[in-house]
């Protein structure tokens, strides 16, 4: 079950944070860009698959978002002529 439910944010660190541990999604995203498998990760962190894929699901949302929102607002001088 990959649901967003699975992700909040930290009180202490502010940062998004899988539900019941001290696991920040940052943490996941780097060792995937290390190279770790799915396996890896969830063994080394002791999350589950559905975790991780959760914080996939979650960075990729925030990502739209943030793309919305620059375009939406010409923020971003890409979009700039």
């Amino acid at each position: 079950m990959q649901s967003l439910n699975e992700i909040i944010t930290d009180e202490q660190t502010g940062k998004p944070t899988i539900k019941g541990t001290y696991v920040t999604t940052d943490i996941v995203i780097d060792k995937l860009a290390d190279g770790a498998t799915i396996e890896e990760i969830a063994q080394t962190l002791r999350i589950t698959k559905d975790q991780i894929k959760a914080v996939l699901k979650y960075t990729l949302q925030v990502r739209q978002a943030r793309a919305i929102y620059l375009y939406a607002n010409n923020t971003d001088s890409r979009y700039n002529s």
